[in-house]
């Protein structure tokens, strides 16, 4: 073999083994950033658990306008319903506020109960012992299911317990817990063998007028709903969703 050839096969072979270095050391600080990343992201998501696990949930819900027959029958409503958090120091945070068009006034509102118990997977201990509650669907009794409005998407995140409720994605951490609940959720018999309980929340009905504001409770024993005259509640959300989306003003007629 030539000294030439020699020579060009050592620096081939310096090359490979520098290049598979550098391939091994950027594996090893991709690998050690992401277990950063998670680590972070599993603190957060366990102080947001911790703040709302077992608690009570709470939502506003107003009328913004209806649509009136000439016979004065109510045949649309768009109503704007504002869902409460719990941030930090215990102190409620209002997440954006959502509107509802439904037919008629009357409403039904549901919501669902996960109860995790201790065997819960190794890799979500968090969520051990913990109950969480969330508002599930809003709806007329005349809408089929596949037309109601549902705050709960199969395959998301609910955005009451993310931990950055204000921004649209949600976390690597969260979308893997998620889709796990939600597969367990699909199918209640295995979800209790993995150790949650799903209790789908009754509904209850509710006869929404305009100019009222209606406080929605969420809490183990079920839904109840109050209605109070308070005209400073009622304008803040209504200014609020008009800012969010001023395209949606009410309809002249």
């Amino acid at each position: 073999m030539s000294i030439f050839f020699r020579f060009i096969l050592t620096i081939i072979c310096v090359a490979f083994v520098m290049t598979l270095g550098m391939v091994l050391v950027s594996n090893y600080r991709g690998r050690t950033l992401h277990r950063q990343i998670l680590s972070v992201d599993q603190q957060h998501f366990a102080e947001v658990i911790a703040r709302v696990k077992d608690r009570q949930r709470k939502a506003e819900i107003v009328v913004r306008w209806q649509k009136i027959s000439a016979t004065d029958q109510v045949l649309e409503s768009s109503l704007l319903c504002r869902r409460y958090t719990i941030g930090e120091n215990e102190t409620p945070v209002a997440l954006p506020t959502q509107e509802i068009i439904v037919p008629g006034t009357r409403v039904f509102i549901d919501g669902l109960r996960l109860e995790f118990d201790p065997l819960f997977n190794e890799d979500y201990k968090v969520l051990r012992n913990a109950n969480l509650n969330y508002f599930g669907s809003i709806y007329a009794e005349s809408q089929p299911k596949a037309e109601r409005f549902s705050f709960l998407t199969l395959g998301q995140v609910p955005d009451s317990t993310r931990v950055h409720s204000s921004q649209p994605s949600a976390t690597h951490f969260e979308m893997k817990l998620w889709s796990y609940i939600w597969d367990l959720i699909q199918n209640p018999a295995e979800a209790e063998k993995q150790g949650l309980h799903v209790r789908w929340v009754k509904p209850v009905a509710r006869t929404l007028k305009r100019g009222m504001v209606y406080s929605i409770y969420l809490a183990p024993d079920g839904i109840a709903i109050s209605e109070e005259d308070d005209p400073k509640t009622l304008a803040e959300i209504i200014q609020e969703a008009d800012q969010s989306n001023p395209s949606r003003q009410a309809p002249g007629f």
